[in-house]
């Protein structure tokens, strides 16, 4: 028995914690750190503030939780192999597949774009996040591209596809989630990324063995 209250109490614990963490996510979306009180957050996730406090000691320790365990959620896609697929039509999957991350977690973003003006944490997970949008780029284009070729257009749609999302984000806010959903917002990110790098070129050429 006292195994079965160990565990239970773990798992209250647990989903008391993905509560928390839920509640604070829409609450500094929509008003930012400094617009959101510790009170604010115990009241949308329906505990008191001793409660709150029980689970995460400061409004910084809920915020850097809250980055650190939520990062994941924009980890890069890994599409399925086709070979069918020409390299720029593989990269433009990949980069629909991106878009469907930023549209579904588009409070995540915010935050993080927000908190990376002043949280080296945030400029951290920010940076981890984009380079694991370009390794992804490489290794889809690697065995159609010569290698070279592959990371230096990785590379090019890194830093275009984090400007759009930054300007996006800035100029769109809280609508930037329907922005990432619509076919005309789409299409102009798939041609600024075939202006900055023109796969076709390379399509013609064998790639590396």
């Amino acid at each position: 028995m006292p195994y079965l209250y160990r565990d239970n109490g773990a798992r209250r614990a647990a989903e008391t914690r993905k509560r928390i963490l839920d509640a604070a996510l829409r609450c500094f979306a929509a008003g930012g750190y400094e617009g959101t009180s510790m009170r604010q957050l115990a009241e949308c996730c329906g505990l008191t503030d001793a409660a709150l406090y029980y689970h995460f000691e400061s409004k910084q320790a809920l915020m850097d939780a809250l980055l650190r365990e939520r990062w994941g959620c924009l980890a890069a896609p890994r599409p399925e192999p086709d070979t069918a697929r020409r390299p720029s039509g593989a990269l433009a999957h990949l980069i629909d597949l991106i878009l469907d991350r930023w549209a579904e977690h588009a409070d995540y973003l915010r935050v993080l774009a927000r908190e990376a003006h002043t949280s080296a944490l945030a400029r951290e997970l920010y940076a981890r996040i984009a380079d694991e949008w370009a390794d992804s780029m490489t290794a889809l284009l690697a065995g159609r591209l010569h290698r070279d070729d592959a990371a230096r257009i990785a590379r090019s749609v890194r830093y275009a596809v984090v400007g759009v999302l930054f300007t996006g984000l800035q100029e769109h806010g809280a609508a930037f989630a329907e922005l990432a959903r619509q076919p005309a917002f789409r299409d102009h990110v798939h041609a600024l990324v075939r202006a900055v790098a023109p796969v076709e070129r390379f399509e013609a050429i064998p790639a590396a063995q």
